[in-house]
């Protein structure tokens, strides 16, 4: 694999990781993505799945901080955005709202105005 993963800074809002790891690579709604998770620690889970939506494959790792995602060649970016609605929608609806920063100061407050660049994060050795 080539290229930088995708780093989502997580505060989770369930009691045990476990069990949302096991929903989330279930094949079910509203993920769609199956894999067969192991546990590397208690609080660290690593899958390779994939989305059955456009049949791509993925590797994760979640740990009770983060969620490593990632993609091969020809993975479509739409895998990324379906799976953090989904984490919006069930899990926490601040999850991934540092993931995209203003690399040119704050935003004007226009509503038109379009960020000449915008980057992942870049915070303690994330990708950028």
């Amino acid at each position: 694999m080539t290229g930088d993963p995708i780093v989502i800074d997580m505060d989770w809002t369930m009691p045990s990781i476990e069990h949302v790891v096991g929903r989330i690579f279930s094949a079910a709604e509203p993920f769609r993505l199956w894999g067969v998770p192991e546990r590397v620690t208690d609080k660290h889970y690593r899958a390779r799945a994939v989305d059955l939506h456009v049949g791509s494959t993925l590797t994760f790792d979640i740990t009770d901080k983060h969620i490593v995602i990632q993609l091969r060649g020809g993975t479509c970016g739409n895998t990324i955005v379906r799976f953090l609605g989904g984490l919006h929608y069930h899990v926490n609806s601040d999850v991934g709202v540092d993931l995209l920063k203003w690399t040119d100061g704050e935003p004007s407050g226009s509503a038109q105005r379009r960020p000449r660049r915008c980057a992942l994060s870049n915070q303690a050795g994330r990708p950028s």
